[in-house]
C-alpha cells in the first residue's frame, strides 16, 4: 500500500479571482461606471450652452432643457454610484471572512462572471460603433443594427431582435419626425436607401 503525499488544501488556479480582487472588481467598476456617467453628464450640460433658441414663447424651455435635464440626472446616477462604490468597499472590508475561498468558487460562477464582463465589453463596443457609424448610415439603419446585435449579444432570438428592434425605431422616427418635427440624423448621400 503506497500513500501518496498530495496536500490538503491546494492551491487555487491562477486565474480563479480572490476575495479580495472580487471586492476589489466590483469596487472599481461601480466607480468606473459613476465616473462616466458624471463625465458624460457634465459634458451634456456643457455642450447644450451652444444650441440657441429662435423665437421662443415665455412657457417654452428651449432646446437646452432636455440635455441640461439628462446631463442633471447622469450627475445624480453618478453621484449614486459613487455611494453604492463606497457602500460596497466598506462591506468588502468587513465581510471579507464570508466570501468564498478561491477554489469553492465553482467554475461556472467563473465563466458567468467572464460572460457577463464580455457581454458589457461588446455593448460598449457596439455603443461606440453605432455613435461613429450614425452619420454615415443615418438613424434607422444604424439604429436597427445596433439594436438587433444589442440584442442578440444578451441573447434574444433573432425574430425578437428584429422585431423589437425595428418596431421601436419605428416609433420613435415617427415620433421625433412627425410628431415633435425634430429631424434625425439621415445617411449621407451616397448611401441614401429610402
Amino acid at each position: 500500500m503506497t500513500e501518496t503525499n498530495t496536500p490538503a488544501h491546494s492551491p487555487p488556479p491562477p486565474d480563479d479571482p480572490t476575495p479580495e480582487s472580487v471586492g476589489f472588481s466590483e469596487f472599481t467598476g461601480t466607480l468606473s461606471y459613476g465616473v462616466f456617467l458624471c463625465i458624460l453628464g457634465a459634458s451634456a450640460i456643457y455642450f447644450a450652452k451652444d444650441f440657441r433658441a429662435i423665437a421662443l414663447s415665455q412657457s417654452d424651455p428651449g432646446p437646452r432643457a432636455i440635455p441640461v435635464a439628462c446631463g442633471v440626472i447622469m450627475i445624480i446616477g453618478g453621484l449614486w454610484q459613487f455611494a453604492v462604490a463606497w457602500r460596497k468597499r466598506q462591506q468588502s472590508q468587513t465581510d471579507r471572512d464570508q466570501l468564498p475561498v478561491p477554489s469553492e468558487l465553482s467554475v461556472d460562477e467563473t465563466k458567468q462572471r467572464r460572460r457577463g464582463n464580455l457581454r458589457a465589453l461588446v455593448t460598449l463596443g457596439l455603443l461606440i460603433g453605432y455613435v461613429i457609424l450614425l452619420p454615415t448610415f443615418g438613424f434607422i439603419v444604424a439604429t436597427i443594427v445596433f439594436g438587433i446585435l444589442v440584442l442578440k449579444n444578451f441573447g434574444s432570438p433573432w425574430s425578437e431582435a428584429v422585431i423589437a428592434t425595428a418596431s421601436i425605431s419605428a416609433v420613435v422616427y415617427v415620433l421625433f419626425v412627425n410628431l415633435f418635427q425634430v429631424m434625425l440624423p439621415q445617411a449621407i448621400q451616397q448611401l441614401q436607401f429610402f
